[in-house]
């Protein structure tokens, strides 16, 4: 067998060249072909066929299929053949020619968009063949229309064949962009696939109103509000969220408003007296997404709580206008008032004494001249103003109240038995 064309060692111009041979088959009889296209060794085959008969001496051609679309490869081809009609049997390989393909624009893939935020976004590609020639630029074309171009926004990225990924900044937020893996060689530049992305929205910005009307259990906080919306995203909540601890969230407890750009107000009930609270304006936008505001703090107003001093529990009087003796703390050191209640029975639906230091005579101050409203931590005396029945048992109690702070009465004193003595 004789290969007649392509040459050995030839530059194709054509992806789909025209193999020419001829064989001769020493009895004349008629001859059948193998034809095969592939590497050095033909270990990896592009193409291998075989032909029906054909006259002993005949040139046959056959176009190398299916075509060689990858530039700047060589690629060997070799022909064998055999008569049907008397040994059957191929003869020996020509000796294979070489050919090498035209070098071709680069071969590119676009990849996924990955890391998408208001303004930034990573862009991935493959440069999966030079296709002969040197890569001399790749990287990503984008733009806000489709099958953008290195004529509009692009970002090199250094390298030649292979995975790549660009990083898109300064993009507008809100915005769909499209874009396209490109690379270039000397035969010109080729595209990926086009794809496209969305900008994350600007969140919205929302501020905290300040609290007021503090009281024991509840606080009202005026004044909270959107303040900016820039990509005009739906807005599905309003509120204010509040705890214990610093910085709280919806997953903490949340007072839910109406309103919208403007200011709107909560009420927060069901507070523990005495205590700090962290509180945050929010909204809830995109479902699911929440964004807050700055925190403030704020303290429960307390109220005071009154120990009794003397008499001891149980303990004995001998005189019929005794003195009550107790201590009042109001947690905000705020001023206090008393009521002081006193009862032959430990009831006191209908006490027998039922006093207020702000309007009643015979309450005094042990630790200052400050008279009612007394201050916190001060010692306070109250004399019965009336006679006691001697060999009685009484029962008595007091509560106050800060009329500068949460002005609510504290809780009363568990009550404290003592008896005047029969005999003076």
């Amino acid at each position: 067998t004789v290969l007649n064309s392509p040459a050995n060692n030839v530059s194709l111009t054509t992806a789909t060249p025209t193999l020419a041979f001829t064989a001769t088959d020493p009895e004349g009889d008629q001859v059948s072909y193998q034809i095969q296209v592939g590497n050095a060794d033909f270990s990896t085959l592009h193409m291998d066929v075989t032909t029906t008969n054909y006259a002993s001496g005949t040139p046959q051609t056959r176009v190398v299929s299916p075509a060689l679309t990858q530039g700047g490869i060589d690629y060997y081809w070799r022909v064998r053949a055999k008569d049907p009609s008397g040994s059957n049997t191929y003869g020996a390989w020509a000796t294979a020619r070489k050919m090498t393909t035209e070098a071709l624009p680069p071969s590119v893939t676009s990849g996924a968009t990955t890391a998408i935020t208001t303004t930034t976004a990573t862009a991935a590609g493959e440069v999966t063949s030079a296709n002969g020639a040197t890569i001399t630029e790749r990287g990503i074309a984008y733009h806000t229309s489709t099958n953008p171009t290195t004529a509009n926004s692009k970002q090199v990225v250094s390298g030649t064949t292979g995975s790549f990924s660009g990083n898109l900044t300064g993009l507008t937020p809100n915005t769909t962009y499209y874009w396209r893996a490109y690379a270039t060689n000397s035969k010109g530049t080729t595209y990926g696939v086009n794809r496209n992305f969305t900008t994350e929205p600007r969140p919205p910005v929302v501020s905290t109103g300040a609290p007021s009307g503090t009281a024991i259990d509840s606080i009202t906080v005026t004044g909270s509000s959107l303040t900016s919306n820039p990509d005009a995203q739906t807005i599905d909540e309003y509120g204010v969220v509040y705890s214990t601890s610093n910085n709280p969230t919806v997953a903490n407890s949340k007072q839910v408003a109406s309103g919208g750009s403007g200011s709107y107000n909560n009420t927060i009930t069901g507070l523990t007296e005495n205590t700090t609270y962290y509180i945050r304006a929010y909204v809830k936008w995109r479902g699911s997404d929440h964004v807050y505001g700055s925190q403030v703090s704020f303290k429960t107003q307390g109220r005071p709580v009154v120990t009794l001093n003397t008499p001891a529990a149980s303990g004995s009087v001998t005189d019929v206008r005794p003195q009550l003796d107790f201590t009042g703390n109001d947690p905000d050191s705020n001023t206090i008032t008393y009521q002081l209640q006193l009862n032959p029975t430990n009831s006191f639906t209908s006490p027998s004494v039922d006093v207020l230091s702000a309007s009643n005579t015979g309450f005094t101050n042990r630790s200052d001249v400050k008279t009612d409203p007394f201050y916190s931590g001060n010692q306070i005396r109250y004399t019965l103003q009336s006679d006691l029945a001697r060999g009685t048992d009484y029962y008595w109690r007091v509560r106050g109240k800060d009329t500068n702070g949460s002005d609510s009465w504290g809780e009363w004193t568990t009550a404290r038995k003592f008896t005047v003595s029969a005999i003076a």
